[in-house]
């Protein structure tokens, strides 16, 4: 067995054995063709408010569709607070087959559960972030839920900037998108204008003086729409937003 598979089994043990029902986790295996390249050996961090498109993202990179489809049956995404996409192959051995593993359990990613993205980052250091954030948001609401993120989020860095430096951090990209997964007919002018509004929002907020460790890390941001409504019509806007966040990990 190649050494990046032990990590990733590893990696996985330790998922379950510290957030059981409260992590989504997944391989780069599990991800379409298509936008595997993007997950191929790094490790992704799927965070956002309750209700955000989170699991809705999840199904379209494995199925290529917001919702799981079997036997005929449309299975709507559940509430979650977080996934993990794992780059490498996670293969366990059941009943004499390998068979690749996920843990699809989900629960609410309400205020209540913020304790553990801080956890969830710490334990494995990802090399990318996205971060979901409800298009229907007020400007009033979006700026608090951009505050959010540094506290909740970010934040786990600082420690590790003044004391380690930068050498033990492989986060590369930071990117939010900008979700209208539940929306028909948000018009294109109001979809772009909520993009730049959560930019400016998220540079205004960086340059806070508590956020001063952030200028020292390589960080990639940008903002992006994810339109996963079920108008599959819209559906390039998230192809679009992934294949950006994909460039920035390189």
């Amino acid at each position: 067995m190649e050494p990046f598979t032990i990590i990733g089994i590893s990696l996985f043990v330790f998922l379950l054995n510290s957030y059981g029902r409260s992590v989504i986790t997944f391989t780069a295996e599990m991800v379409q063709e298509s936008l595997r390249y993007i997950f191929k050996g790094r490790n992704i961090a799927i965070l956002g408010e309750k209700s955000s498109g989170k699991t809705s993202l999840i199904y379209f990179l494995q199925y290529g569709k917001p919702v799981e489809i079997k036997q005929n049956k449309v299975n709507s995404p559940e509430p979650t607070l977080g996934s993990v996409v794992v780059g490498a192959n996670i293969n366990l051995k059941s009943k004499g087959k390998e068979v690749s593993v996920r843990i699809p359990n989900d629960v609410s990613g309400d205020n209540d559960f913020r304790a553990l993205w801080k956890e969830l980052i710490k334990d494995t250091n990802p090399d990318g972030i996205i971060y979901l954030l409800d298009g229907r948001l007020n400007a009033e609401s979006t700026k608090v839920a951009i505050a959010s993120i540094f506290k909740d989020i970010l934040s786990c860095y600082s420690d590790k900037v003044s004391l380690n430096g930068v050498s033990d951090i492989k986060l590369k990209a930071f990117h939010i998108f900008v979700s209208y997964s539940d929306r028909w007919a948000t018009s294109e002018a109001i979809r772009t204008m909520k993009e730049a509004q959560v930019k400016l929002d998220y540079l205004s907020e960086s340059d806070k003086e508590e956020h001063k460790y952030l200028k020292s890390m390589s960080i990639k941001f940008d903002v992006s729409i994810m339109n996963l409504s079920p108008n599959k019509n819209n559906w390039n806007e998230t192809i679009r937003a992934l294949t950006m966040f994909g460039t920035d990990l390189n």
